[in-house]
């Protein structure tokens, strides 16, 4: 069935008789993405499914503002088409059809490249970070905030060129210096000003979050992960708002110019931090040649030596590793909910099935206090308590705690 509330998508055509989906190559929490093949014509897409109800228009009208506005330029993946799939049983589902990037991520590429211990030669990052950039610039003129720049979002084409993706959580600022205030995009590549929003409403951010978000990205590029990667995603959100601005391992490895991009981009008050358009004049990849073509057969080279076949698909997942990566995601749900742990934050998994599972073993066992990274959740024990002797009024405990958090359980 069709939701009013979507009444902007009424028009769309249906992909029955023209695109067929072929395979699952990507899953994630706005859509499905599919390699799919043209019926009429014989070419090769990818198609991401969105349902289209009233949960995801935000995010349907964001990716749909960017495909129909922006996708002309050469560093942001090509729009081919938007089509309604009519469903009388359930949600109607919006198909946006896009270029199919054969290269895969950058983030695979990398990864691929690490297990046989190689890094990405530095004359092929400075390529692939400038193109991304006049990608980000061209976004910024236009006022759209990506918020979700990582290296799974950067895909390369069959002949090594660049191309950014995956704008569901774009957003429309009103000019250059115009300023959002929603926390949200990948924990471990979110610029420190927009964690702040979500503590504190009057915080707010403005496009130089993508640039954080790029730094992160070029750190990922040489390090193969993101800083704090082995961190729970809320602990590293409280670190990227408290550590020192993060560097890449070893420094010494890389140059000067390529140490100086990333401590540019990663200036942890935005106010001070260079913009897109400043940092298309860093000497890292000013030099890049505007002609690439020796550059992109290098990439492409090595694109073909260490991308597999099957993950030549532009996403992240092929079919058979989402299911892999579900089982695995249930182990971990399990494990989270069997064991007890003083800190939530040291759980793989976190979710509000797990938090109240936690909060409930503890307090079974007269443990109203736990800790979440430095967040202290207290519950109401609905009785007399003898926790606060003289013994422990009289302890020089450290004081770690930075919020409090009060829960009732209302059933109890």
């Amino acid at each position: 069935m069709f939701y009013d509330g979507l009444h902007f998508l009424k028009g769309l055509p249906s992909p029955e008789g023209v695109w067929e989906r072929v395979q699952l190559i990507g899953e994630g929490n706005y859509g499905e993405v599919y390699k799919a093949r043209n019926a009429l014509t014989g070419d090769v897409a990818a198609v991401k499914v969105m349902e289209a109800n009233l949960d995801k228009e935000e995010d349907i009208k964001a990716e749909l503002n960017v495909f129909q506005n922006h996708s002309q330029h050469p560093n942001i993946v090509s729009f081919l088409g938007a089509f309604l799939y009519r469903d009388q049983q359930a949600d109607d589902h919006l198909w946006i059809v896009m270029e199919y990037c054969s290269g895969g991520s950058v983030t695979d590429l990398v990864k691929n490249m690490r297990a046989k211990a190689e890094n990405l030669p530095e004359d092929l990052i400075s390529y692939i970070l400038r193109e991304v950039l006049e990608g980000l610039s061209y976004l910024h003129r236009a006022h759209v905030l990506h918020r979700d720049v990582k290296g799974q979002n950067v895909l390369l084409t069959s002949d090594a060129r660049v191309r950014l993706i995956d704008f569901g959580i774009s957003a429309v600022v009103e000019n250059t210096m115009g300023r959002r205030r929603t926390g949200i995009g990948t924990p471990y590549w979110m610029a420190p000003e927009v964690i702040a929003c979500e503590q504190q409403p009057e915080y707010d951010y403005d496009l130089r979050a993508d640039v954080w978000s790029l730094g992160i990205t070029a750190i990922e590029i040489a390090d193969s992960t993101p800083p704090l990667f082995g961190e729970h995603p809320m602990r590293a959100l409280f670190k990227i708002a408290k550590n020192k601005a993060p560097k890449v391992q070893n420094p010494n490895r890389w140059s000067k110019r390529f140490n100086g991009f990333i401590a540019s981009c990663l200036v942890k008050d935005f106010e001070q931090r260079p913009t897109s358009f400043d940092m298309l004049t860093h000497e890292f990849v000013r030099f890049v040649p505007r002609d690439p073509r020796v550059l992109r057969r290098k990439l492409g080279t090595l694109i073909d030596m260490y991308q597999p076949g099957e993950r030549k698909d532009g996403f992240s997942e092929s079919s058979s590793s989402v299911s892999g990566a579900d089982t695995i995601k249930k182990e971990l749900k399990l494990l989270a909910t069997s064991r007890m742990v003083d800190d939530l934050a040291s759980l793989e998994v976190m979710d509000e099935s797990v938090l109240v599972s936690q909060l409930w073993k503890r307090y079974q066992r007269r443990l109203i206090y736990t800790n979440v990274g430095d967040i202290l959740i207290s519950i109401n024990p609905f009785q007399k308590m003898d926790i606060y002797n003289e013994k422990v009024r009289n302890s020089q405990l450290p004081v770690r705690i930075s919020y409090h958090l009060i829960i009732t359980f209302e059933c109890i």
